[in-house]
């Protein structure tokens, strides 16, 4: 498997940071929430349920160069909910060139087209999750053992998460101009407790959101997360947001 800080600076080691760039200001990792929902999500990548419309917002930011963050052309927002059974994300992207040149689970999607990407990971403890979905409704998931131990063997040969999603446009052609693309991801927390972590309103969880946009219009591929880092690298944990899961409503 190749790592993402490698691949990240090949990509962005042939791009030109875009005019109107600025110093990026070293932050504390923010806090995000993710919604209770009493209503178990219908994952088809539409963005329909109603927990979805109440759920916080968070956009993301383009990957930085040289301590300077690049402007970012194409943007793309995170959410999260979560019940009894699952953690949640719904990403929506602007896209004027949807890709997916991959067809089948397991892939190494990064090399093939979009990608959005979520990671879990619990706070006190060196593993987490990566875990993709493309335009066409594809995954591909790892569980990685630390950040010092990403190796091929890392890969997640039994796919346990539940993926879809949606393109406003044509897939794969870059002739005309798509106007974007969302998905949904639905991961079991059978999965996230198999290492004994607990998974609540009491417990400490690290979350980041990353993105690969491959099109016809832009000059490079373009990279952007949620929450800014400081690098351009994917698994720098230690800067992922705090998730803040919200307990149910007293009724």
């Amino acid at each position: 498997m190749t790592t993402h800080h490698g691949l990240l600076l090949a990509i962005l080691g042939l791009a030109t940071l875009a005019t109107g760039c600025h110093p990026m200001a070293k932050l504390p990792p923010p806090v995000v929430d993710a919604q209770y929902t009493t209503t178990p999500i219908v994952v088809d990548g539409r963005l329909d349920d109603p927990v979805w419309a109440n759920a916080p917002t968070y956009p993301l930011n383009a990957m930085v160069l040289d301590g300077k963050r690049a402007c970012l052309h194409e943007g793309g927002r995170a959410r999260f909910a979560w019940d009894d059974k699952f953690f949640y994300a719904a990403l929506q992207f602007e896209d004027s060139d949807v890709v997916a040149e991959g067809n089948t689970n397991g892939q190494e999607h990064i090399r093939l087209g979009d990608v959005g990407e979520v990671f879990l990971k619990p706070e006190g403890s060196p593993w987490y999750w990566e875990m993709h979905v493309t335009p066409r409704g594809n995954q591909t998931s790892y569980f990685m053992p630390s950040g010092g131990r990403r190796l091929p063997s890392c890969k997640q040969t039994v796919h346990r998460l539940t993926v879809a999603a949606q393109v406003n446009g044509t897939l794969n052609d870059p002739r005309d101009r798509d106007h974007g693309w969302t998905a949904e991801m639905a991961v079991p927390l059978a999965i996230l407790a198999e290492h004994g972590e607990q998974f609540g309103p009491d417990t400490r969880w690290r979350v980041f959101v990353g993105r690969y946009n491959f099109s016809v219009n832009l000059d490079s591929t373009e990279l952007s997360s949620m929450p800014e880092v400081s690098q351009v690298n994917f698994h720098l944990t230690k800067e992922y947001a705090k998730l803040r899961l919200l307990p149910a409503k007293a009724h």
